[in-house]
C-alpha cells in the first residue's frame, strides 16, 4: 500500500509540474580584430652620454604608461641596408605583429660607449639613417637630448660599469664630438639633468613635446608630482652618490674641460 501511494504521488507531482521551456536560441557577436594601425611611424630617441639620465627618464615614462625599448643594438647600430631593415622590425612591434603606433628607442645612449677589460665597444644608434627616414616621411622623429655635466655623466657611468677612467673620459670626449655636430642642424628637444634633479617636475615640459600624441603632459606631471614619487627620489639619489664617489674628477675635469656645456 505505501508503495502505490508514493507511486501515486510521484504521478501526480509530474503531471502537475510546470513543462521546462527549451533554452532560448543564442547569437553571438562575430569576434572583430581591431584594424592595424597604418598612421605615422613615430621614434622617439634619447641622445647623451652615458650616465646622462636615460633611466631615469624611462622610469618617468614606463610609469606614465609608455612603452620603451631597451638595448635594441640589432636595430641601432649602423649598418648597409638600415632603412630597410629598420622600417621592417618597426611594421613588427605592434598587437600581432603590426605596426606599432609608437617606437621610444629609451636606453641606448648615442653614441653608446662602454670599457671592460681595456676593451672600448663604441656602438650608437644610426642617426644618420633615423634622419634620412625623417627626411623621406617614412617616420616621425622625434630626439631628446639628455643634458648634462660630462664629469658627472662619466663619474655615474664609471660607478655603474667599473671602467677605466682614462678611456671612460676619452670616449665621452669622442661622442660629445659627435652629439654636438649631429644635433646643431636637427630639431631637437632638450631635458636639463640638473634642473631635473633640483625639480623633477621641469622634467614633464622638457618631455611634451617628443611625447606628443603618446602621453599628456598632465600624464607625466602626475607621475612626477605623486606623494613619495620613486623617479623623482631615485634621481636625486643617483647625482648625490655618483657626485660624491667619484675617482680621478680632477683628471676628468681637465679632459673634459671645453665640453662640459651643461645647462
Amino acid at each position: 500500500m505505501i508503495i502505490v501511494a508514493v507511486a501515486a504521488a510521484l504521478v501526480a507531482s509530474v503531471a502537475g509540474a510546470r513543462p521546462v521551456a527549451a533554452p532560448a536560441n543564442r547569437t553571438y557577436a562575430p569576434t572583430t580584430r581591431p584594424e592595424p594601425y597604418t598612421g605615422p611611424r613615430i621614434v622617439v630617441l634619447l641622445v647623451g652620454l652615458e650616465g646622462s639620465g636615460h633611466h631615469f627618464v624611462m622610469d618617468v615614462m614606463k610609469a606614465a604608461g609608455v612603452k620603451c625599448h631597451v638595448y635594441t643594438p640589432q636595430v641601432v647600430i649602423d649598418r648597409p641596408g638600415f632603412d630597410g631593415a629598420y622600417l621592417k622590425w618597426y611594421d613588427a612591434q605592434g598587437p600581432g605583429g603590426t605596426r606599432a603606433r609608437y617606437v621610444v628607442h629609451s636606453a641606448d645612449s648615442f653614441p653608446e660607449g662602454r670599457v671592460a677589460r681595456r676593451v672600448v665597444e663604441i656602438r650608437h644608434p644610426s642617426l644618420t639613417g633615423f634622419k634620412r627616414l625623417n627626411d623621406s616621411r617614412q617616420i616621425d622623429l622625434r630626439l631628446v637630448e639628455l643634458r648634462r655635466d660630462p664629469v658627472a655623466a662619466v663619474c655615474s657611468a664609471l660607478r655603474r660599469f667599473h671602467a677605466e677612467v682614462g678611456e671612460a673620459g676619452r670616449v665621452a670626449s669622442d661622442s660629445l664630438s659627435l652629439i654636438e655636430c649631429f644635433l646643431k642642424d636637427v630639431p631637437h628637444t632638450t631635458v636639463c639633468y640638473k634642473a631635473a634633479a633640483a625639480d623633477p617636475a621641469a622634467l614633464a615640459p622638457a618631455l611634451a613635446p617628443a611625447l606628443r600624441g603618446i602621453v599628456s603632459e598632465a600624464a607625466l606631471l602626475d607621475v612626477l608630482r605623486a606623494p613619495k614619487s620613486p623617479q623623482g627620489h631615485k634621481l636625486v639619489k643617483r647625482t648625490k652618490t655618483s657626485d660624491a664617489d667619484c675617482v680621478n674628477r680632477a683628471w676628468l675635469e681637465t679632459v673634459l674641460a671645453t665640453q662640459r656645456n651643461a645647462c
